[in-house]
């Protein structure tokens, strides 16, 4: 089981809302838009100290400028996928003992940008589905194995739910 301080919602909100002006100070007008997405942008899910935000960029190419920038306030490059069907950049950084993810995105990748947007929508707006995530996230917390095959559980469970939070999304949006 792992161990770690519980913090409220409004705690993750600002550290979303601190950590996003840190970006902007980095990224300047290549930020189109900011999203808090993960367990903590859903009120009552927060289960794990992280904070997930995905900034969308004009030019995905051009982040490569700010690496050295984002190592200077604690980020540190985890993740690329240059792929054309899935672009993005991923940053991490440990700050007072929650861990920050940065998941950038080009502007032109709406695929990824709906999928992380529905999912997060649906589970603020469907109270049974909300629960039952916080339930599987509760369990999750518990298992002693590496974080990889908790990821993997978690994303096959995201993946059960992703259809109907698109769905309900292309009917709200």
């Amino acid at each position: 089981m792992l161990d770690y301080k519980l913090y409220s919602d409004l705690d993750y909100h600002h550290i979303y809302i601190n950590a996003s002006k840190e970006l902007i100070e980095v990224f300047r007008n290549e930020i189109v838009e900011l999203h808090h997405i993960g367990s903590t942008s859903i009120e009552g899910v927060s289960v794990v100290p992280s904070v997930e935000i995905l900034p969308v960029v004009k030019d995905l190419n051009k982040i490569d400028n700010y690496i050295t920038q984002m190592k200077q306030i604690g980020y540190s490059l985890t993740q690329t996928s240059l792929d054309r069907n899935n672009k993005y950049l991923l940053f991490t950084a440990h700050k007072n003992d929650i861990e920050i993810s940065v998941l950038i995105i080009e502007r032109t990748d709406c695929d990824i940008l709906e999928k992380k947007l529905a999912v997060r929508d649906y589970l603020r707006t469907h109270n049974e589905a909300r629960i039952a995530y916080k339930q599987f996230k509760q369990k999750l917390n518990h298992f002693t194995r590496g974080t990889q095959d908790i990821q993997r559980a978690e994303d096959e469970y995201l993946k059960e739910i992703e259809a109907k939070a698109i769905y309900w999304y292309r009917l709200n949006n």
